[in-house]
């Protein structure tokens, strides 16, 4: 499907918008002098946040589903310094073995593959057993939150606010 001439220009503008934060980011800006910038595109940004230290989850006007991850790939000081710093095997050891410690007080499940990856997952469970119980929260607040648990994931929040069921949701202490 071809894109409408208003989608296009936004598009447009948004790699307009997009240049410029890469280079800010490059210019070593601060993180929140560039989202400061990002937000202040009100004609095409309907929000952005941080989500990662090199990245910012944009949501654009006219369109709740209509977002965009802006990546910045620039080396400023601090990502030459952590890049020494991850050189040496003993101080990624230590810093690999901080950030499992971490994860694990946070409450996160880790999956260690055959390939010496790691991946990360947070069990949601009480989060969403709060949310769901909460009686003063309203049904459009209790989406809204799910969504923020879910990463923005409507499908997923929906899914829960139709099929939701206390016990199944509650976490089985010793299992």
């Amino acid at each position: 499907k071809l894109l409408s001439k208003d989608r296009r220009r936004l598009l447009e503008e948004l790699t307009r918008v997009e240049d410029t934060a890469r280079g800010m980011f490059a210019n070593h800006k601060s993180h929140e002098e560039i989202l400061e910038f990002v937000r202040a595109q009100t004609h095409i940004v309907q929000d952005a946040k941080w989500v990662t230290e090199r990245s910012i989850h944009i949501r654009l006007v006219g369109d709740s589903h209509f977002t965009q991850v802006l990546s910045f790939f620039a080396t400023t000081p601090e990502t030459l310094k952590r890049a020494k710093e991850l050189s040496d095997p003993q101080v990624f050891r230590s810093r690999r073995i901080r950030q499992l410690q971490e994860a694990l007080q946070e409450g996160a499940c880790l999956f260690f593959l055959s390939n010496n990856g790691v991946y990360r997952a947070r069990d949601v469970r009480k989060d969403v057993v709060k949310i769901m119980t909460d009686d003063s929260l309203s049904s459009d607040r209790k989406l809204e939150l799910l969504k923020e648990l879910f990463h923005d994931n409507l499908t997923a929040a929906l899914d829960v606010m139709a099929n939701f069921v206390s016990l199944e949701w509650e976490q089985i202490p010793g299992k």
